[in-house]
């Protein structure tokens, strides 16, 4: 329950809500007394109690009067009493969730902020606990629409916070996409794009008419996303740092970025029309200092003398040196949520914060969910001659205690609760088949033996008269759509048994093991390559019926721990027949040790509206030949511009993961029809795929990309990697600008026992461009001077934009 907040002059604060027990308290001239006695096991106070507190409110003086609540949280909504508000000593009011909700998100559903919890007297702002807000940055979609603010307050710090529905700020950003600062202006600019550091140097240029925007975050580690880099995609890019040593490196990491995806790239360096400069000087500082008409014109004099970016150019500033390339745990992007419907959006979101498990894990659980429920009914046309069936395969690479299970549980717990109901409403029709088969198997049997045997009146005609009632008897099976741990051949038996469909979902990578050739001692994958493409199966096994499946669909989502995505990715065997080719692959960043124990439930209605887009997908009847879902013309183009885009990555940046990115254009397809069936379960064969629905597929198919890049990465990482990771290690601990290879080896002599050890470490960091071997000069006969190396300064002080080292 929400009390209105009483007038200022009484200086009061009352704070109510499902209450279990009130206790009230009133300061008055320094003391602290008991007002009224308490009300136990309250679920609200009785309406003529608060007329009594407001009453005695409006009729004394200044005082301040709290209600000490043991009661239920209103931000993750429990049913136990686990938020407590309390008057401490010094007059201010406390405020706990044990659950540890923040306490901005409680004063917010209450309608009351961090300042109503201090005593309204003349202490200086600096004793406070939080600075005031001195500037708001609001971030919009590419729609318009509002999704978060950024919040500046005096002290210098930020946060971010969004709406909550209801007027207030939930202080998080959860499920929100990653946004470029003026998304909606920097999407419809037709000229130059300035690309800052911070939104007040943005919000500076803008004031003078230009397009301007950053990241949400500044310069630092990982902190310029994949989807800024594609946000700006075909843009002229004009990127000013602040004038120190991580700006500098920013702003080429940023340039490094954008490079083949820009229309043109700038990096304009202020010091070259500012003289005096001082150290972090920024955007803002120089139209302060030089004044608005000044410094717009030495900017445009800087943008007319500075040549376009390539990533041959030297750099004075960072000598010559670029970013090195990451060793490993390469910062992979956050799966697009918000390209997701809404039946499946909010439960996903939903389930990660329940769960506390990355949203990726939810998010490729449910596009799989979907396909299941639709692969073999519904495929969908790229071309005229080009259709995709809407099966997918994805593995999930995330390593121990990341609640693999369940979370494939609770993502794929509809499709067995559609198993059991369909199960249950078909006993009666699956008994009554049964029964008249065995009547008729009988019935053959027994005519087949008197018309051997010439008895009766039994003819052969007969015996083929029944015997072709019992073939034509339509069979009632129970429905299965699941499988786990199971072998090629029963897998093969299970497509033919079901209608040739069918599903491997798994918390393990054991499958693979199995493939190959854990029990055979031999590789066998021909199903799984043959049900991707949806390619006929025939088996014929010795004492076994032949088993052929014209047009199998299968598809198999495995959530996998690192070390078997390594095996999977070395299999000669797999990846030279095209087994690794054929999955998507999702390696999210771990949560653990980040955990709330204390989860809001997962909402009834985001729940409700999942298995209902489930159900409906299921429930729609196969055919005899697959309904065909159609592009819009606005989607074809789309597709078709992205065949072109992707057809020279091919043989170009692609080319070492060739046999997976020959299947992209396809899976991206696969995936429109995904997401077209879950928006519109009723009647997706009646509606064209729209233009967002393509777009939505191919920001995820480029999550998937990038993802994969990984995957393929993750190949050949050996002790090689963990050694240069030391010696890494050792480097940032001293310091040193350049070392003797005799230095180096001593600095690292716990790992390596002798000199020569040390060798593939080096060539590994010196192929990366951690370091450069110097030229040493050598006179004389006399010993060769030692090796020399130079270390890339990016290591120290730039060291986020390598990677973690460790």
């Amino acid at each position: 329950m929400a009390i209105p907040k009483l007038r200022s002059c009484c200086n009061a604060v009352l704070l109510s809500f499902n209450t279990y027990v009130i206790y009230i308290f009133s300061i008055f001239r320094g003391s602290k007394t008991t007002l009224f006695c308490s009300f136990s096991s309250l679920e609200i106070a009785p309406k003529p109690q608060h007329e009594v507190v407001y009453s005695y409110f409006l009729s004394s003086e200044p005082h301040l009067v709290i209600i000490i609540i043991a009661s239920t949280c209103p931000v993750h909504g429990d049913k136990t009493a686990s938020g407590v508000a309390s008057l401490g000593d010094d007059g201010k009011i406390l405020i706990t969730c044990h659950a540890g909700c923040r306490i901005e998100d409680i004063l917010d559903v209450w309608g009351y902020t961090m300042q109503d919890l201090f005593p309204r007297n003349n202490e200086s702002k600096s004793k406070q606990k939080y600075s005031p807000i001195v500037a708001t940055y609001p971030f919009h979609d590419a729609d318009n629409n509002f999704l978060y603010e950024k919040v500046r307050r005096e002290d210098k710090s930020f946060t971010q916070r969004r709406p909550d529905g209801s007027g207030g700020h939930i202080y998080n950003r959860k499920g929100v996409p990653h946004v470029l600062y003026r998304l909606p202006e920097v999407l419809k600019a037709d000229s130059w794009v300035f690309i800052l550091e911070g939104e007040k140097d943005a919000d500076t240029l803008v004031k003078t008419g230009f397009t301007a925007t950053t990241g949400e975050n500044g310069a630092g580690k990982g902190k310029w996303l994949p989807e800024y880099t594609e946000q700006l995609r075909g843009k002229h890019c004009l990127i000013i740092a602040d004038h120190d040593d991580i700006g500098r490196a920013y702003a080429i990491e940023v340039a490094n970025a954008l490079h083949s995806v820009a229309a043109s790239i700038k990096l304009l360096d202020l010091s070259k029309v500012w003289g005096e400069i001082p150290n972090h000087g920024d955007v803002s500082d120089f139209f302060q200092a030089k004044g608005e008409d000044t410094a717009l014109s030495l900017l445009l004099d800087l943008l007319q003398n500075t040549e376009e970016w390539n990533p041959n150019m030297a750099s004075d500033q960072v000598e010559e040196w670029s970013p090195p390339i990451s060793l490993s745990d390469v910062v992979l992007p956050e799966f697009p949520v918000q390209c997701l419907p809404d039946s499946m959006r909010d439960y996903v979101i939903a389930v990660s914060e329940a769960m506390q498990v990355s949203v990726d894990m939810s998010a490729v659980s449910a596009l799989m969910a979907t396909a299941i429920c639709v692969q073999k009914k519904l495929v969908i046309k790229g071309k005229s001659d080009w259709y995709e069936p809407l099966n997918m395969y994805a593995v999930i690479v995330a390593p121990p205690a990341e609640r693999k299970s369940a979370l494939l549980n609770a993502m794929t717990k509809v499709l067995f609760e559609f198993e059991r109901d369909a199960n249950e409403q078909m006993k009666p029709s699956i008994n009554e088949y049964q029964i008249r088969k065995n009547i008729l198997e009988k019935t053959v049997r027994e005519l087949e033996d008197k018309a051997a045997k010439g008895k009766g009146s039994v003819t052969a005609e007969d015996v083929i008269e029944t015997r072709k009632e019992l073939e034509e008897l339509e069979e009632v099976k129970p429905l299965r759509l699941l499988a786990d741990d199971v072998s090629p051949e029963a897998l093969t038996s299970l497509l033919a048994e079901n209608d040739g469909k069918m599903a491997v979902v798994s918390a393990e990578g054991g499958i693979f093991e199995i493939l190959n050739g854990r029990y055979s001692q031999s590789v066998n994958i021909d199903t799984f390559l043959k049900a991707h493409a949806g390619d006929p199966v025939r088996v014929d096994r010795r004492g076994r019926p032949s088993e052929y499946i014209p047009h199998p669909a299968l598809s198999v989502l495995l959530a996998i721990q690192p070390v078997v995505l390594d095996g999977l990715m070395s299999n000669d065997a797999f990846r030279g027949r095209g087994l690794t080719a054929r999955f998507m692959y999702s390696i999210p960043t771990s949560k653990v040790g980040q955990r709330l124990f204390e989860t809001p439930p997962i909402p009834a209605m985001s729940e409700s509206k999942y298995r209902g887009m489930i159900y409906s997908l299921l429930s729609i009847q196969q055919e005899d030949k697959p309904r065909i879902i159609e592009l819009s013309r606005e989607a074809y183009e789309i597709s078709a511009d992205f065949a072109k885009e992707l057809e020279p990555q091919l043989n170009g940046e692609l080319e070492t993961m060739g046999d997976w990115a020959g299947k992209f254009h396809g899976a991206i397809l696969r995936i429109a029809g995904i997401l077209h069936a879950a928006k519109n379960p009723q009647n997706c064969t009646d509606i064209e795929v729209d233009e967002k629905t393509m777009q939505n597929a191919i920001s995820i198919g480029r999550y998937f990309l990038e993802h994969a890049k990984g995957a393929y990465a993750l190949m050949g990482a050996d002790q090689q990697i963990q050694d240069a990771k030391y010696v890494l290690r050792q480097l940032e601990k001293q310091q040193p600008i350049t070392i003797a290879r005799r230095d180096l080896f001593r600095a690292c002599r716990g790992r390596f026992k002798k000199s020569q050890d040390i060798s593939p470490a080096l060539e590994l960091l010196l192929e990366f461009g951690y370091i450069k071997e110097l030229e040493v000069e050598h006179k004389g006969v006399g010993r060769k001077p030692d090796m020399q190396y130079q270390i890339n300064p990016y290591v120290y002080g730039h060291n986020g934009l390598n990677g973690r080292n460790n």
